[in-house]
Order: structure tokens, then sequence, then C-alpha cells
């Protein structure tokens, strides 16, 4: 097993996951389109900003690991020295940057494969809707943690969390779409005390995700900068920046290479090449997230008998993707 991450992009889940997967669906006895969209709704894979996001979070688990070791000493040495706090990440940009989905697979398929001992839930995701406050904080938490219909006042849920982040070792706990409740200034100074709280003695470290906007006005906060261990920005990618370009292209030309290597097509569909690579990144606006839907539309509408997708079929994907944009007020 690996403890550190790659410099390079990586496919994921590992190949044994891989294989277990592709058994699945092929015994699904799906049609050729539906099977192609399974196949590939199943792709993970890691931009160079998500590999950054998993480097930092590993850090930070590992951080959270000895921390807890350090607390558990300290009480049973029985010595006057306060316990250690945990800390806050940041990760935030603007939407369908890959924010999530890079937290997601560091989740899923980088910590379990990062040789660490683990808990039975050593990170808990959470994601917030619109207008929640920081009861319904504390809810999605506890539905992450497995609590279908968590019920109490906003201190209990809080202290339930805390609880069972003690009993299944949970070193993070991730806020998704956090800006739906930073956004609410009203909800502010509850928030703070809240998460002041959460990461406190033996408490649990938290990452919050969301748009960085609305974001500002917390993470601006005494408090939580005082116990901020990374701020990581994701932005689009920006054409005229040759780096910036050069990882986009990176990115669809590992799509590419996967749907080879999952057998969705027989052969490679050349999304980075120039013409192809200049329709996903002008309807995706240099969002990795969207160039992905974009390239799912292409496979959903290609022929059952096509070997390859062709630029025709990305144009075709992309401006129905603008069409529908277009309705959105």
């Amino acid at each position: 097993m690996h403890t550190d991450i790659d410099d390079h992009l990586i496919f994921s889940p590992a190949m044994r996951q891989l294989n277990a997967i592709i058994a699945e669906i092929e015994g699904a006895n799906l049609g050729v389109i539906a099977r192609r969209k399974a196949l590939f709704s199943s792709i993970k894979l890691p931009s160079t900003d998500g590999l950054r996001i998993s480097k930092a979070m590993l850090a930070m688990y590992k951080q959270e690991a000895a921390r807890k070791l350090t607390n558990k000493a300290l009480l049973e040495s029985g010595s006057s020295m306060p316990p250690i706090d945990g800390s806050i990440m940041a990760i935030v940009g603007e939407s369908h940057v890959g924010k999530s989905e890079s937290v997601k697979i560091f989740g899923s398929y980088v910590l379990p494969n990062a040789g660490l001992k683990l808990g039975s839930r050593p990170m808990v995701y959470a994601s917030l809707r619109g207008g929640a406050n920081v009861k319904s904080m504390w809810e999605s938490v506890l539905n992450g943690f497995g609590d279908p219909e968590p019920a109490g006042s906003r201190t209990a849920l809080e202290m339930r969390v805390l609880k069972l982040a003690e009993a299944h070792s949970t070193h993070l706990l991730v806020i998704d779409e956090a800006s739906n409740l930073t956004s609410r200034t009203r909800e502010s100074p509850a928030l703070i005390d809240s998460l002041k709280r959460t990461v406190q003695g033996n408490g649990v470290s938290l990452v919050l995700i969301g748009l960085k906007d609305e974001m500002n006005t917390i993470l601006r906060d005494a408090q939580v900068v005082n116990r901020m261990f990374d701020r990581i920005e994701v932005e689009k990618c920006n054409f005229e920046d040759a780096e910036s370009r050069a990882q986009f292209q990176t990115f669809v030309s590992g799509l590419d290479s996967a749907m080879v290597r999952w057998a969705i097509f027989e052969e490679y569909s050349g999304l980075s090449e120039q013409e192809t690579l200049m329709t996903l990144f002008s309807a995706s606006e240099g969002r990795i997230g969207l160039a992905y839907r974009i390239v799912e539309h292409a496979i959903s509408a290609a022929r059952s008998d096509a070997r390859r997708l062709v630029h025709s079929d990305i144009q075709d994907a992309a401006q129905k993707y603008l069409r529908l944009r277009s309705l959105v007020p």
C-alpha cells in the first residue's frame, strides 16, 4: 500500500474494485447504451486540483490521528495540559470545478488505500440543502453516520455527532455545500460557535466545501482562522494559461483512456485533440465537472454500434447542454 499520493492522474478504484464493478454491470444484462452509462458513471478520475486536495486531506487526517493519540496520552498521564484542538480545512471555488468529487474520491479510494489504521467510519460526508441552518446541518451529518431520522435540539444533535465520531474513530467530518448555510448572515454567529465546539478538545476536525464568495464571511472570522489547517481554492481552467490548459487537457485525455480501459468503447475518442478539446472547453467554460457531463451526454446519444465518440457527438452534446443552460433563469 502507498502512504502518499502520486503526482500524476490515477485511476480509482483499484483494479480489483474495477473488475468487481464491471462484473456486476455485465451481469445485469443491460442494453449497450445503459451499460456504457453505468460504466462511465463509475469512473473516478481525479484532476490536478483533486490530487492537491487528496494530499492536503491525507496530511490533515494523519495530524488528526496524532492529535487524538496525544490527547489520550495526556488524559491517561493526569497532565494538567489542556487537550489539543482539532482544525478546519476550507475547499472553495466556483460550481462544477471538482471540489466535491475530489473529496469523495479521497474518502472512497485514497484514504482506504493509504496504509493507515482506520476506524469504522474514518470520514463522514454530509451535503447541505438550500435554506439550511445549524440544526439541519447536524441532522445531515447524523444522516451521514447512518441515522435516518435524527431528532432533538441543536445542542443535543451536536453532542450526538461528537459521541458517534468518538465511537467510530471518525477523524474528519466533511460538510459540503456549506455556502447554503454560511450565506445566511443570521446563522453565522451560531455556526461559528458550533464549529468551534466541534473541533475543541477531543472533538473532530472539519472540512468545509462551498462557493468562494459565500464562504468568505465565516472564513475570515478570527475563531475560524485560528483553527485553519488549510484553505484550498479550486478554479476553473483558463485556456489562455498554458499550465491551466494542460490540466484540462490531461483530465479529458484521462477520460478518453478510461473509456477504453473500462471497455465503454473499443477505440480512443480523441477528446484531447484540438477541435474536440476546444468544443469541450468552450461549452464547459473550463469546468471539469461540466466537461465530464458533456461527455456523459455524448455517450448516451451515441449509436449502439459506435466504436468511439467522434467530434460531432461531443459537439451535439455540448449544444444540448448550452440550450438547457439557457433555459435556467
